[in-house]
């Protein structure tokens, strides 16, 4: 399957998320962006907002990052009402 289908939330594994979780303790922002494509429907959207805004500004991607971290800003704010 190519690599930007999401996973169906029953099918993510715990290995698929211990994998996630140890690109982010390695700071190894590809793979943690690869994860967070197969992942994302088993995350809660705020995690996945913050952890690909760090992962792309991490790379360089200000632009991207900027983006992402309006949308965990955003998502954020709508928590705190609720």
């Amino acid at each position: 399957a190519p690599n930007w289908i999401a996973t169906p939330k029953e099918a993510v594994t715990d290995d698929m998320l211990c994998d996630w979780i140890a690109a982010i303790f390695r700071n190894d922002h590809h793979v943690i962006l690869h994860y967070t494509r197969f992942c994302v429907n088993a995350l809660p959207p705020l995690i996945v907002a913050f952890v690909r805004g760090k992962a792309y500004r991490a790379l360089g991607l200000d632009e991207v990052a900027d983006e992402m971290d309006a949308f965990a800003k955003k998502l954020s704010e709508k928590e705190e009402t609720t």
